[in-house]
C-alpha cells in the first residue's frame, strides 16, 4: 500500500486502476520455460529433502540439516530463464 500512496504523489495526475484480473490471467497459463523450471525446481527440493533428511540426528542443529546444499544445488541445475 506504501508503495501505491508513493506513486500516487509522485504521479498526481495519473489515474491508477486494479489490474489484478491482467496478473491473475497471466498466472493461470504456463509457457514451456515456466514449466521446465517448474520441474527443475520440483527436482532440486526432492534432492534438497533427501539430503537434509540424512543428517537428521539426536542434538543436530537444524541449520547443520541444510548448510551448503543450496549452493550445490544452484551450481548444478540452472533454470534457463534465471541465467
Amino acid at each position: 500500500m506504501l508503495v501505491l500512496i508513493k506513486l500516487k504523489e509522485a504521479f498526481p495526475k495519473a489515474e491508477f486502476v486494479n489490474g489484478d484480473h491482467c496478473v491473475l490471467d497471466a498466472q493461470l497459463v504456463k509457457n514451456s520455460e515456466e514449466i521446465k523450471c517448474m520441474r527443475v525446481s520440483s527436482q532440486m527440493a526432492t534432492i534438497a529433502m533427501s539430503r537434509a533428511i540424512g543428517k537428521i540426528d539426536a542434538g543436530v542443529e537444524n541449520v547443520r540439516c541444510s548448510r551448503g546444499h543450496a549452493l550445490s544445488l544452484h551450481q548444478r541445475w540452472r533454470c534457463p530463464s534465471a541465467t
